[in-house]
């Protein structure tokens, strides 16, 4: 699959994270963890398949692109 990478602010993560929360594809302990601040990398590397690093005054997310 190939990689698609694009910046975002912190806003716009947090709405992915929700989104992602609403659809089912993390789970209530990665919805709570991020609640109390915290940001369970691996857990969003293994669900989502998603790569953060800071960038700027961003993030970089990259992720592997789904073209089915």
């Amino acid at each position: 699959m190939p990689l698609n990478s694009r910046k975002i602010s912190f806003e716009e993560f947090g709405d992915m994270l929700q989104y992602e929360w609403q659809q089912g594809n993390i789970g209530k302990d990665v919805h709570r963890a991020i609640e109390m601040g915290l940001l369970p990398i691996q857990e969003l590397r293994e669900k989502l398949r998603w790569i953060i690093s800071r960038e700027d005054d961003g993030l970089r997310l990259t992720f592997e692109e789904n073209l089915n």
